[in-house]
């Protein structure tokens, strides 16, 4: 039997050597579950099968049958299974507080965040993503490419402020700022680093600087950065997502210095022959770079 184009193949019913034998292939599957016990016997029948193209392999008990939630969804106690329960999460969940007879094993396609308070109740089996456990009561969001200001800092520990997009900037605050920041990349000002705030990101990048009215520009076919361009700006600049840039010759070292924070994830920058230097410094994830 040859087993191919599945999102999910649950391998958990052949758990014996006869049932194993009877696969000989199995191709371009996204989840493959297998038996968390298996005997020797079986291990090597499941040894011999040919397998190409799968993406994640978790070995889950048996007696468990997964539901699955695709999209954004936010899951409260009322909709997770009383004991013990297996979810597959796509897209980007939240569970809320549980009570304490539930228990909740997950594999994560996405973003996950749960609530601390049920964090001993829940077991990742894998993750595909980013989960967090924090405080769902005291969480703030801020939209993609804000900018977590002084008027929405909180003085209590536990706060989290989580970006609801790809990148959030985090400028100069008051050396006492608190809490916990959330999100896939993060602009900040070398000073946070002196602060109590905690940055929980794949990616940061510190920047001398960074205020309130940084500004971002992203998601752009083309942008053409010239010297009236940059000196239009009240702040800074972060350009983000953008497939082509070019630094127009107008454009000095020492003004692309004082207005740009951060070239990131663009696919061709062109500099000039003066700017070069400059670029190569402030760039991030480019993929062509030309003068």
């Amino acid at each position: 039997m040859k087993i191919k184009n599945q999102v999910i193949c649950d391998l958990r019913p052949y758990n014996s050597p006869e049932a194993m034998q009877k696969i000989s292939r199995i191709t371009n599957t996204v989840l493959l579950l297998v038996p968390k016990e298996m005997d020797d016997r079986t291990k090597a029948a499941y040894a011999t099968i040919e397998k190409q193209n799968i993406v994640s392999e978790v070995a889950v008990d048996s007696t468990l049958q997964p539901v699955v939630y695709n999209g954004n969804c936010t899951l409260n106690n009322t909709m997770i299974p009383d004991r013990e329960s297996f979810l597959i999460l796509n897209g980007n969940c939240r569970i809320e507080s549980l009570s304490r007879e539930k228990s909740v094993k997950i594999i994560a396609n996405g973003n996950l965040l749960y609530d601390v308070r049920s964090e001993a109740q829940i077991e990742i089996l894998q993750s595909n993503g980013t989960c967090f456990a924090v405080n769902l009561d005291k969480l703030i969001e801020i939209p993609d490419c804000g900018t977590l200001t002084e008027a929405v800092l909180s003085d209590d520990p536990e706060t989290t402020y989580l970006c609801s997009g790809a990148m959030m900037i985090v400028p100069r605050l008051a050396q006492q700022a608190v809490g916990t920041v959330i999100a896939p990349i993060v602009v900040a000002d070398s000073s946070v680093r002196d602060t109590r705030l905690a940055l929980k990101s794949g990616m940061i990048f510190y920047r001398d600087q960074v205020t309130e009215s940084t500004e971002v520009k992203k998601q752009m076919n083309k942008l053409r950065i010239s010297a009236d361009f940059l000196k239009q700006l009240s702040g800074k600049l972060v350009i983000f997502n953008t497939r082509h840039v070019l630094i127009d010759k107008s454009v000095t070292p020492e003004l692309l210095r004082e207005k740009v924070l951060l070239f990131f994830n663009i696919h061709h920058l062109k500099a000039t022959r003066q700017t070069l230097d400059t670029v190569q410094l402030l760039a991030e994830n480019v993929k062509i770079l030309t003068k």
